[in-house]
């Protein structure tokens, strides 16, 4: 069996996955990865909860782009410290890097227009023990692809997991996996 470095990977979840799950019609951003376990972050589930409310618990109320920033909405990152803060950017400095921050800095920059053009403000990650991962995919619930940060952050988080699978020349919605 091939091995997989999950690092710095997109997982799609497959049809597998059963509506009732969390994970159901996810595209995740995998951070790290390591044989101890994985930690990734959900990038096409927005709430209804916009980012005004975790500016405001922190007390951020001003800044060049802080009504922008406030309209957003707060993506749910996975079933793992849901209060906990997570910011995904793009770095400029490093080359179409994606970078994962739970800095309060961060957030006053993005409000101050001094931070990252291309990011996501959500709360909760999702994790994995050891070997899990390499279960469920090897169990077909994950269809992996290497990272393309313009399906992270395009404009249309419902479509970012059929973008994917369209990047990889298949329609997410006809896939039937057994």
């Amino acid at each position: 069996m091939v091995q997989i470095d999950f690092s710095r990977s997109l997982l799609i979840a497959s049809p597998k996955v059963a509506k009732d799950t969390f994970f159901h019609r996810s595209l995740v951003y995998m951070d790290r990865y390591s044989k101890n376990g994985a930690l990734g972050f959900i990038v096409n589930k927005p709430t209804d909860t916009k980012v005004i409310e975790l500016l405001k618990t922190v007390g951020i109320t001003k800044g060049k782009n802080y009504q922008t920033l406030c309209n957003l909405p707060v993506y749910i990152g996975g079933p793992v410290n849901q209060t906990s803060l997570y910011i995904l950017y793009l770095s400029d400095a490093d080359n179409q890097l994606i970078k994962v921050s739970s800095s309060e800095k961060l957030l006053k920059d993005l409000c101050a227009g001094t931070g990252p053009e291309k990011f996501l403000i959500m709360l909760g990650c999702s994790m994995w023990g050891a070997e899990q991962i390499e279960l469920e995919y090897k169990n077909n619930s994950w269809i992996y692809l290497e990272c393309v940060a313009d399906i992270v952050f395009d404009d249309r988080a419902e479509n970012r997991a059929l973008l994917a699978a369209k990047h990889l020349g298949f329609d997410l919605n006809t896939l039937i996996v057994s």
